[in-house]
């Protein structure tokens, strides 16, 4: 095929010679049979009748061709004549889905157009946005059908190859790497490289200037980003930890003598928390001695006090530690491995911290307090421990190998414990006929035995029992929210369903976040609710719901309301306060749903919100580890997916977020190096440029500069339209100011997301628990930066006794849904209550609110506990 070619390729060149007859120009015409062939080389599939065979096909106007590298003049030797084996060449392995070995391409001509390096020049720069990235990619076929159209305007875009070939090429240059490895399963798994990434954000000037390096001790105040969790302040690993320094929490013993009789007191804080402030940072390389250098007069610590070293505790009775057993400290903790750690190694483990204790009582009340009880737990909802679910991750192996399902799923389900790619071992031991595969196994466990676990088992640095936090999308808004709704929607009758309607619609949105309301969906689709449906009912329902609602419901809304405000928090003034009135609100909300019906213990994730305050405790808002952003990210996986040829997905669908990367690199004016040349560089003014200079770009890149630089241009005025029926007199009270120009505006932006205009209200209900407004109708004037947020209230429809009326509102223009049948008409503009579960600006209104509620009480839990209990044995008619 190659001979073949050449020789086609000499007997153009012969052909070329030859003077140029007259152009003609070609038809647009393409027969449907030919479109895919020729609408990717850009031509048609036939000439002009009267020109012969030969010529049409060997001769063509220069300027209606393109060659391939995209480079806009031909060659010398070729600017007479298009040759046609070539085009057909290149349209034939199109359709394929190999590329064209690079050894079949002619050699392009070097361009000189370096202006807008490292692309050849701005047609190549152009196409490649026009390809697309992340939410958007392009095919091919819509590429070429373009790249016809533009070509009609003068502008002529690379070709598909050749652009797939200058991609190749940037990424070559940049080295950025591809990894290609094979499971244990074997399934081909393609990926990028993490410490490739991480660097190039470090040259990216976008990035850099927002990145942490070190934790930030905020000692709980003010917590608002990753870099000041205590996960990794205080829990990470000494040895993946950073600097040369080892500091210790030492404590500043008090000492006592007395001389009558001659006695040494050394007093020292019991078990403090590493938060104490009886503790003192100190660097381990600034002591002396350790505890058993310490000598005087060649006699240890313990010989000189005769071995009398005594614990002692405020409420407990002191004891004697007997010999040598003596912990580093003067104490040990008893919990989890502390008290053989904190010995020294000459020194026999404390066995006994407390003194031996006797159970007093009849025999047989002493043989059942003093019997095991392995299956009930000293401390409920007390996370796991990471060792030891490693530990039982091993034995269901062991127990696997063996053979017998029963006997392994029974001792799964007992542990808790599931290891998918351990399990996929297990059912291949479990085929008992498979000998063959049986041996394979054997060999890799025997070989390579942390292959037949999951790689997160021996992941440095990680817990599995506490870095997988609870987070609110599936807990909250997919599983409390939507449980609830679900309930309470199923209770309600056709002509209910239109009073919620038309509470919907009366719902005011300012303020909220909420761009628009779809009453007639959450109505009549409630099961087909998303997310952010969820969080517009946890907002609203207080006063969209309550008039359908029975005391005990209402009560149960309001408690998850005010406990939303809480959950969705994204900055924490004071950690401590923040987390005991979290803990008190879940309270009162599981209290409140319990005592409706204890049918609700079913649900696991009502359970999994006792843990959500130990995560935000650890890693910091709830909002840092939400998994809405991730979720959103399965559509960029999908766009992928759909343009790949189906024969390597993987591979397909890593080379698309490796182009976004090299194209994201080189936009960013980041300082690149050039491994071809090994020169450090960067790219042209012109590509920078265009990313620096132009916001949709950065937009549809993923970059906001509103969001992410710092909001020193608000206030700022919203240029819309001042309607008519708003202008007015300027007040007098601005004739203060003579030299000032005052100017209405309609609009005015304090933030990113509060907007301060006219008429900002919300419907709330007095029997809520919240805080009752009154309008006053005065007009008061303050400055724009004394404006502190956007409250969020509405009018009070319970005591304003607004009813409910036929809707006679025209159809508004181009709608082609009819309105609904029914409207809430306000009776008077005075009274209003402050909306206590808004989740914007929540700090403010939790402020002006000023509620005190009162935490749930023992003897209140076990009264909700028999009235649910009573609910779920005889349910009532509600």
């Amino acid at each position: 095929m190659v001979r073949e070619r050449d020789a086609r390729r000499a007997m153009a060149h012969q052909r070329s010679t030859r003077p140029l007859t007259e152009n003609r120009e070609v038809p647009l015409e393409i027969h449907p049979e030919n479109v895919l062939v020729f609408d990717s080389i850009g031509l048609n599939d036939r000439g002009s009748p009267d020109t012969p065979e030969e010529d049409s096909w060997a001769e063509m106007a220069p300027n209606l061709a393109a060659t391939f590298d995209g480079v806009g003049n031909l060659p010398d030797e070729l600017s007479d004549v298009i040759n046609w084996d070539d085009y057909l060449f290149e349209a034939v392995n199109q359709l394929s889905d190999e590329p064209i070995p690079r050894e079949f391409l002619p050699k392009p001509p070097a361009s000189s157009n370096t202006g807008w390096y490292p692309f050849k020049n701005k047609e190549y720069l152009i196409a490649s946005l026009m390809l697309g990235y992340m939410h958007h990619v392009m095919s091919r076929e819509v590429y070429s059908q373009i790249r016809l159209i533009l070509t009609l305007a003068g502008m002529t875009l690379p070709h598909w190859t050749s652009l797939r070939r200058s991609r190749e090429q940037i990424r070559e240059l940049l080295k950025l790497e591809l990894k290609h490895k094979t499971s244990v399963r074997g399934t081909q798994c393609y990926s990028l490289s993490i410490g490739q990434i991480l660097a190039h954000e470090l040259s990216n000037p976008y990035v850099n200037p927002h990145l942490d390096f070190y934790p930030e001790e905020t000692h709980g105040f003010n917590v608002y980003k990753s870099s000041q969790s205590k996960k990794w302040l205080k829990d990470l690993p000494h040895d993946l930890r950073d600097g040369p320094n080892l500091m210790a929490k030492c404590a500043v013993p008090r000492i006592t003598y007395t001389e009558s009789p001659p006695t040494i007191v050394i007093q020292m804080p019991l078990d403090p928390s590493f938060d104490s402030h009886a503790l003192k940072s100190l660097n381990v390389v600034d002591f002396d001695q350790i505890y058993d250098e310490i000598k005087i007069s060649g006699l240890s610590i313990g010989q000189l006090c005769s071995h009398q070293i005594w614990v002692f505790h405020q409420t407990l009775d002191s004891f004697l530690i007997h010999g040598e057993q003596r912990p580093q400290g003067g104490f040990s903790n008893a919990r989890g491995g502390d008290k053989y750690d904190l010995t020294q190694h000459k020194f026999k483990p404390m066995s006994h911290l407390l003194p031996e204790c006797a159970i007093i009582g009849k025999p047989e009340e002493r043989r059942i307090l003093s019997s095991p009880r392995p299956l009930l737990p000293q401390k409920p909802n007390e996370r796991r421990e990471w060792s030891v679910i490693k530990s039982q991750t091993k034995q269901l192996w062991e127990l696997g190998q063996k053979g017998v399902k029963s006997h392994f799923e029974n001792e799964t389900r007992l542990l808790g414990v599931r290891d998918s790619i351990n399990r996929y071992f297990v059912e291949i031991m479990q085929q008992k006929k498979n000998t063959s595969a049986h041996k394979e196994v054997q060999k890799l466990a025997k070989e390579e035995p942390d292959r037949i676990f999951n790689p997160f088992l021996k992941l440095k640095g990680f817990d599995g029992t506490r870095d997988t936090p609870v987070e609110h999308l599936h807990v909250v808004l997919l599983g409390v929210v939507k449980y609830l709704v679900r309930d309470f929607m199923t209770s309600l009758k056709g002509k209910q369903l239109e009073q919620l309607e038309a509470a919907w619609q009366a719902f005011n949105i300012d303020s909220l976040n909420i761009s628009s309301i779809q009453a007639n969906y959450l109505v009549h689709h409630y099961s087909s609710l998303v997310g952010k449906d969820f969080k517009i009912v946890l907002q609203a329902a207080p006063f969209v719901f309550y008039q359908f609602m029975d005391e005990k419901l209402r009560k149960l809304w309001i408690a998850l309301g005010q406990l939303s405000t809480y959950v969705f928090q994204t900055r924490i003034n004071n950690m401590a306060q923040y987390l005991n009135e979290l803990r008190k609100h879940i309270d009162i909300f599981l209290c409140l749903l319990v005592d409706r019906t204890a049918q609700w213990v079913n649900k696991p994730k009502f359970h999994i919100l006792k843990h959500l305050p130990d995560c935000i405790e650890s890693l910091g808002c709830a909002s840092l580890f939400a998994t809405e952003q991730f979720e959103s990210f399965n559509s960029v996986l999908r766009t992928a997916s759909v343009h790949s040829n189906r024969l390597r997905p993987g591979r397909d669908l890593a080379l698309s977020f490796l182009n976004y990367q090299a194209l994201r690199l080189v936009l960013s004016n980041a300082r690149l190096y050039n491994h071809k040349t090994n020169i450090a560089f960067y790219c042209s003014p012109e590509v920078n440029n265009l990313f620096r200079y132009n916001v949709l770009i950065q937009k549809s890149m993923g970059y906001n500069h509103v969001l992410v630089n710092t909001p020193s241009a608000f206030p700022t005025v919203i240029q819309c339209p001042l309607l008519p029926e708003d202008e007015q007199e300027i007040p007098a009270y601005f004739q203060q100011y003579p030299d000032s120009v005052i100017t209405q505006v309609s609009q005015l932006r304090l933030s990113e997301k509060d907007v301060v205009k006219r008429g900002y209200f919300v419907l709330v209900s007095p029997t809520a628990n919240m805080r009752e407004l009154r309008n006053t109708h005065e007009h008061r004037y303050a400055a724009v930066k004394d404006i502190k947020a956007c409250l969020n209230v509405q009018h009070n429809c319970s005591s304003g006794g607004c009813s409910m009326v036929p809707n006679t509102s025209p159809q508004r223009a181009g709608l082609e849904a009819a309105p609904a049948s029914n409207c809430v008409k306000h009776l008077d503009d005075t009274h209003f209550i402050l909306n206590s579960s808004s989740l914007h600006s929540i700090d403010s209104h939790r402020q002006l609110a000023s509620l005190t509620v009162a935490p749930i009480e023992a003897w209140q839990w076990n009264q909700a506990i028999r009235n649910g209990l009573d609910e779920w044995i005889n349910p009532s008619d509600s």
